[in-house]
C-alpha cells in the first residue's frame, strides 16, 4: 500500500508531539497505541481511496 504526503505529515506531527510529551523511559509503553493509530489511519485511507475511485 502507497503511504500519501497526508498521511506522513500526520505521523511525522504525532511522532513528535509523542517525543515531547512522554519521558523516553515510558516511550516503550506507548509503542503499541502508536501502531494501533498507524493502522487506523492505513484503514481509513483504504477506505477514502476506495469512495474516491467509486465516485469517478
Amino acid at each position: 500500500m502507497k503511504v500519501t504526503k497526508i498521511s506522513m505529515i500526520i505521523a511525522i506531527i504525532i511522532g513528535i508531539v509523542f517525543l515531547f510529551i512522554i519521558p523516553s523511559a515510558k516511550q516503550t509503553l506507548y509503542f503499541l497505541p502508536l501502531i494501533i493509530i498507524v493502522n487506523i489511519i492505513r484503514i481509513w485511507e483504504k477506505a477514502v481511496n476506495n469512495n474516491n475511485q467509486t465516485k469517478h
